[in-house]
């Protein structure tokens, strides 16, 4: 809910200027053609500006707007819902509202001034992220419509729709384990894990790691112990790399228009769809998950584990919005030794592959996920057709070069002819098993 009051100056309408300039004429018009009939046509306007002036309002009116959003589910439909509310003063006998409903749809509304005036509007949710359900712009009215006020500065009200949450089919995991604790086995010695060997008792070891039934068998001396080692377990560090610098839809003809309703499914979804599983799927198993955004200026979030921090990692990603401009890092973002790196992008810009090269090159395990959504060409002119053939054969050699660097490239939105993303995931689970 946002509340906002605004205070605004009373001043003449166009109505009372025009009653008076009518007026004036009308009677001018009668005395110098010697009509007292066309004449007394004037008196009423003349009468009317008189008495609105009289009783004209003084000093600011004073107004509060309450905007109230909601996101709810009808049937199997999604929606975004707004309550407006306007209260004046007693001078306000309307008020007249301008609005932008859903980013796209303008609407005129005159609302009752010497009441709570209530307005609702809803919007149908398609997209996740931050979605604008009303945008608002008023002034009031008098009686008459004598006087008026300013317009107030335009109010915005929007809501944070959290993706979907899509369950990983394995967890992969960097080449090295650095944690000291986890659900995951690691290589070197330590309790939790699967069995290592047997090995003769020494400082150090616990009493009750002992293996009666080997040291019976293996002892060779009075007073020698044999314990049951085994390996440690350890937990990954991911860190989670989105690129929002633009922003494109299924329908490729609405590349350039920017209208949110006809795009479809939007990159940006698949981002923050991506995001979500990667941090909700490597938590709950007890991970450390970091969040970048290649965006300057944009919040960060430090590698963490915990119910506190997923919840943290989640907000985060619902809030991510497009910037619309590429960015180029003098540094790259900090990433922790040996973690495992996924770089969200559609790859249209070669910034984001570049960074993703570089890590691996490092030693990180790097997965590049292809948020770009399977593309409609419906509606492109032959020069446009040409154009997006260029760019994406473009992309492609970008893809390949990442690949060649050792980066590996899961797409998410499945198309046709593609591996689905599930088994794209299995296979790369079971490379690093081998």
């Amino acid at each position: 809910m946002s509340r906002t009051q605004h205070a605004a100056l009373w001043h003449a309408s166009g109505s009372l200027a025009g009653a008076v300039i009518v007026g004036v004429v009308v009677l001018g018009t009668g005395l110098v053609a010697s009509r007292p009939d066309l004449a007394c046509l004037a008196v009423p306007l003349l009468v009317w500006a008189a008495w609105s002036w009289q009783g004209r309002p003084r000093g600011e009116a004073q107004t509060e707007c309450v905007i109230e959003t909601a996101h709810r589910v009808t049937g199997e439909s999604p929606c975004l819902t707004a309550a407006l509310r306007v209260s004046s003063d007693e001078l306000a006998e309307f008020v007249h509202a301008r609005t932008l409903v859903g980013g796209t749809h303008r609407r005129n509304a005159v609302l009752d001034g010497r009441s709570e005036a209530p307005l609702s509007a809803v919007v149908p949710a398609r997209h996740s992220g931050p979605c604008e359900v009303l945008a608002l712009r008023y002034r009031l009215v008098s009686a008459d419509g004598a006087f008026i006020t300013d317009p107030t500065p335009q109010q915005e009200a929007e809501r944070i729709i959290r993706p979907q949450i899509v369950p990983l089919p394995q967890l992969l995991l960097p080449q090295r384990l650095h944690g000291l604790t986890g659900t995951h086995g690691s290589t070197r010695p330590g309790d939790g894990g699967s069995f290592r060997d047997i090995a003769l008792f020494a400082p150090g070891d616990r009493l009750r790691r002992i293996d009666w039934k080997a040291t019976a068998r293996l002892a060779r001396r009075p007073g020698d112990l044999y314990v049951r080692r085994s390996f440690a377990t350890s937990d990954a560090t991911a860190v989670i790399v989105m690129d929002t610098g633009d922003e494109l839809g299924e329908v490729v003809a609405e590349w350039t228009r920017g209208r949110v309703d006809k795009t479809g499914l939007t990159s940006m979804d698949a981002a923050r769809e991506a995001a979500a599983a990667i941090a909700v799927a490597y938590t709950q198993s007890g991970d450390q998950v970091a969040l970048q955004n290649l965006a300057l200026g944009s919040r960060q979030v430090r590698r963490g584990s915990g119910d506190r921090h997923r919840e943290r990692l989640l907000a985060t990603i619902a809030a991510t919005r497009p910037h619309g401009v590429g960015m180029t890092h003098r540094r790259a973002p900090l990433v922790a030794a040996g973690a495992l790196v996924f770089v969200l992008s559609t790859f249209f810009d070669g910034e984001a592959a570049t960074l993703a090269a570089m890590w691996s090159a490092v030693g990180h395990r790097v997965l590049a996920v292809d948020t770009l959504p399977p593309g409609n060409r419906a509606g492109l002119t032959p020069e446009q057709a040409t154009a997006h053939t260029i760019v994406m054969m473009e992309r492609e050699d970008r893809l390949r070069d990442m690949e060649a660097a050792g980066v590996r490239i899961v797409r998410w939105a499945d198309a046709a002819g593609l591996p689905s993303r599930n088994a794209q995931f299995s296979a790369l689970a079971r490379e690093r098993a081998r």
